[in-house]
């Protein structure tokens, strides 16, 4: 009889541990952001500010879903890991290999078709650049995510774009 009881109360055990596994697991999804290096034919870094003829002054600016959004220079700015999309518009930024510009963030969780953002440069000149998002599933085990990016409209292979102007 008390083997019984061991055995029905061991499975009833494993059963809810079974059954809660799923619910109990916390997950998120990155936000979008699409990273634009920049640098002349013979290498020289564009989007450093000390540097003669930089892309990166106060004329260079995103246009995206009707409104302007003005270079930021958080070059020097620590960043979290919290990844709540937070939409700055246009940003520079420094990495291992020199300045980057920053767009972004876009919520990771929505489905997007070609959403499209312009830079204009400071010189005069536009780049057109493009994302795609399908998210599918329910849960993390069963999450698939697809993404396609674009400069003046060809696909690239991910979201850090280097151009040579």
């Amino acid at each position: 009889m008390k083997q019984n009881i061991f055995v029905n109360l061991f499975l009833l055990v494993i059963g809810f541990l079974f059954s809660s596994c799923e619910s109990d697991i916390i997950w998120d999804i990155a936000p979008v952001e699409i990273e634009v290096s920049v640098r002349d034919v013979s290498g020289a870094d564009l989007l450093n500010p000390s540097a003669e003829g930089t892309l990166a002054c106060e004329s260079t600016r995103l246009f995206f879903e009707g409104e302007y959004y003005y270079l930021q220079d958080l070059s020097q700015e620590m960043s979290t890991r919290y990844l709540m999309p937070d939409f700055y518009g246009i940003k520079l930024g420094k990495d291992s290999s020199g300045y980057v510009l920053h767009i972004g963030e876009f919520d990771g969780h929505k489905n997007s078709e070609m959403t499209e953002m312009i830079i204009e440069w400071s010189d005069g000149t536009t780049d057109t650049f493009a994302y795609s998002r399908r998210v599918k599933g329910q849960s993390s085990k069963r999450l698939k995510i697809r993404d396609r990016y674009y400069h003046n409209g060809e696909e690239v292979d991910s979201s850090k774009i280097n151009l040579v102007k």
